[in-house]
């Protein structure tokens, strides 16, 4: 997954708890502006603290696996689901 997807994941997730950037950003304790430029996949290095905190908003993690393993049975049920 690329900065833009992820960003694209994170844009959907805070969408359908209905709150707007301003709103994610305060639940994480970051700027809106940080949001914003997570969501589109630009700017600087984003923090692994940062990004932690926002997946935890949402009950998700990083899973560390080997490129071009093939996606686990999860993966697609949640892709599914989107």
């Amino acid at each position: 997954m690329d900065r833009q997807e992820f960003g694209k994941h994170i844009a959907s997730l805070r969408k359908q708890r209905g709150w707007d950037q301003t709103e994610m950003g305060r639940q994480a304790g970051v700027s809106r502006a940080f949001v914003c430029n997570l969501e589109r996949g630009v700017g600087g290095d984003p923090g692994l603290r940062k990004v932690l905190r926002i997946l935890a908003l949402f009950s998700r993690t990083l899973e560390i696996r080997e490129v071009g393993e093939p996606p686990t049975l999860d993966d697609l049920l949640e892709e599914q689901e989107r």
